[in-house]
């Protein structure tokens, strides 16, 4: 077993997810010696922060070299009646426990927060800072995310062509977390020996309205009302037709029904890719997704969609009255 160094709390603020998670691996080699650390991931806009102190706060025996990682800082809770807890009780807020855990560190294991940029980092949580926590990054280029995406291939020995990585460069652009995501989609499509080409490419990577989409689907799923309607306006307002966003949505809520369904069966996940005909990674996207609604709500949602279609194709509404609805009514079943 390595011995970790002393605990060191870490704000990663800005870049992207490749610049964050060279830093992640980073502070691991930093803090052991071997190098050999699982990365423990939380998210603090979905109201994780109390279960990453937990963490910080455990040791584990089958993993004692740990770095716990809170993503998504600018979205923690400040105040104590939003912060999440079944019983709605919890004394301190989400911002609260992780100032408190810097002012007072325990456990071996680095603490690693990141933010989306400087300016969105909590003012109170800034202050109470040690010297040196704070890390600024640079956003990566398109030409960096190409050289990585190249060597991710190489190193799970898969085979790309120069083309298939012009497509996944067109695509994802300088924007790290989207090449990140479409990267592990394609490398689960390849594991089996497939060569990557163009057309596989343009097949497999979502296009951004897909993916503002599934951003619908997931802001529903955490009753975010004000978010969801804003990414479904801005569909709206660059000329997607409410029948179309209507049509995905739709396509969302079955899959995440039936994988609930197979959940609640007992039917083993490796049967899931058969049985649903979805790729692996689609089911493992939305199984994240399909966590948070019970399988009663969403039996429930096929109603409110199946009225919605309704609604739309009999024309007795405006259609994005409709699907303002329909988002609306979603977020009360969730």
């Amino acid at each position: 077993m390595s011995q970790a160094k002393p605990s060191r709390v870490t704000v990663l603020a800005g870049g992207d997810a490749i610049q964050r998670e060279a830093a992640i691996q980073k502070i691991a080699r930093a803090a052991f010696e071997d190098g050999g650390a699982e990365i423990v991931r939380f998210d603090a806009s979905e109201r994780q922060t109390a279960r990453a102190v937990e963490e910080l706060l455990s040791f584990s025996m089958f993993s004692p070299n740990r770095v716990i990682v809170l993503d998504r800082l600018e979205g923690i809770p400040k105040k104590k009646d939003d912060s999440g807890g079944d019983d709605g009780e919890r004394s301190k807020s989400d911002l609260d426990l992780v100032i408190d855990f810097i002012k007072n560190p325990r456990g071996d294991a680095p603490f690693v927060m990141a933010v989306d940029a400087e300016k969105s980092l909590p003012a109170a949580l800034k202050k109470n800072l040690p010297s040196g926590a704070l890390v600024k990054l640079e956003k990566t280029t398109a030409e960096k995310i190409r050289r990585a995406a190249l060597k991710k291939c190489q190193d799970a020995g898969v085979e790309i062509t120069p083309a298939a990585l012009t497509v996944f460069i067109e695509r994802c652009g300088d924007d790290a977390a989207a090449a990140q995501r479409e990267l592990e989609k394609i490398l689960l499509w390849a594991e089996n020996g497939q060569v990557v080409d163009a057309d596989d490419c343009k097949r497999l990577i979502e296009t951004e309205d897909e993916e503002k989409v599934w951003e619908i689907t997931g802001s529903i799923g955490r009753k975010d009302v004000k978010k969801a309607l804003a990414m479904l306006h801005q569909l709206l307002e660059q000329g997607d037709h409410p029948l179309r966003i209507l049509f995905t949505v739709t396509g969302h809520f079955r899959l995440l029904y039936a994988m609930r369904a197979l959940q609640s069966d007992g039917v083993d996940k490796k049967e899931w890719p058969k049985r649903l005909g979805k790729p692996a990674w689609l089911i493992d996207k939305g199984l994240r997704e399909a966590q948070k609604f019970s399988l009663d709500s969403l039996r429930a949602s096929m109603r409110l969609l199946l009225q919605a279609d309704m609604d739309e194709k009999g024309g007795k509404s405006d259609g994005v009255m409709v699907i303002e609805r329909l988002v609306l009514d979603l977020c009360r079943l969730a």
